[in-house]
């Protein structure tokens, strides 16, 4: 990911809603992850795990959009799974 500069991101009005090592999330691409990944209790966390992960294991093409998207998509269904668990194991809705 390319980073760029607090200065030249406020010259072009780009908000970060999270700002990572390698993550650089702007807030209306959040904001679509937030609706699409609505199962995650918390997408700032996630994302954090994604960025500490990519830190480790950088991706060789640099493009990291499209493999954090496929990433809190698998997040996302692993939430939905736990829940539904939870729900027929104990009758209550989470």
């Amino acid at each position: 990911m390319i980073h760029v500069s607090p200065e030249l991101r406020s010259q072009f009005g780009v908000k970060l809603a999270f700002d990572g090592a390698v993550l650089k999330v702007a807030q209306d691409q959040f904001d679509r992850w937030q609706r699409s990944f609505r199962k995650i209790p918390d997408l700032g966390a996630a994302l954090q795990v994604a960025d500490d992960y990519y830190q480790e294991n950088p991706a060789p093409d640099g493009k990291y959009i499209v493999r954090c998207a496929r990433w809190l998509e698998r997040r996302n269904d692993d939430w939905a799974e736990w829940t539904e668990q939870r729900r027929r194991d104990t009758g209550r809705v989470f």
